[in-house]
């Protein structure tokens, strides 16, 4: 059964061949989840201290290696368009830092506060990329957008961050996963999800 297109968004961005979508996103998430804590758990047993190898390289590795090295497995084509919105985004986030940084200095430490700048920016960078652009376009081969967007919600409020208070995933995650969803959905692009996502993080990290 042909899914219903929502007004100008297609699902044509991930070329799947004849592979079944639900398998690879439950993959994806499986595989993203997993070498996550595998890595968190070897770095943390050879006491790594040092917080870009302790947090960022395994989010990095996690969240955007290892998704692309399964795409390129299974000869999946990610047609993502990394460049749409990128300009309103860069402008977005450069005015949220300059009030951001100027408010908060004296809470943190300058060389930590930009670190954590980067640090959330890949996490954004990674959660986004998995959560919204590759589960929404896999999910979105076999149900409805709608539908995509509220189960691939539900997945990372509370499987990706099942760790988490259940409150907190209920009435913090869920509501930002969708909202993030939807910008996505409507923009096509993962630029400004990032940057929503990055600001929120940081946000909450000092308050």
């Amino acid at each position: 059964m042909e899914i219903k297109k929502y007004k100008n968004y297609d699902f044509n961005l991930l070329e799947i061949n004849e592979r079944n979508p639900l398998i690879v996103a439950l993959l994806l998430v499986g595989i993203n989840i997993i070498s996550f804590l595998a890595l968190i758990i070897f770095l943390s047993v050879q006491k790594i201290d040092n917080p870009f190898l302790k947090l960022t390289v395994p989010t990095v590795i996690s969240f955007i290696i290892m998704p692309k090295l399964l795409l390129k497995f299974l000869k999946i084509n990610d047609n993502i368009d990394a460049f749409r919105y990128l300009k309103t985004s860069i402008l977005v986030f450069i005015s949220f830092l300059l009030v951001y940084i100027f408010t908060f200095r004296a809470k943190l430490k300058m060389d930590f506060m930009f670190f954590w700048i980067i640090h959330y920016l890949f996490v954004a960078t990674g959660e986004e990329y998995i959560y919204r652009h590759l589960l929404i376009n896999l999910l979105g081969k076999k149900m409805s957008v709608i539908a995509s967007c509220i189960l691939s919600s539900f997945v990372f409020a509370f499987i990706l961050h099942n760790n988490e208070a259940l409150i907190t995933n209920l009435f913090c995650r869920l509501p930002l996963a969708l909202i993030l969803s939807g910008v996505y959905v409507r923009t096509r692009s993962l630029s400004l999800p990032i940057i929503i996502h990055t600001i929120y993080d940081l946000i909450v990290m000092v308050i």
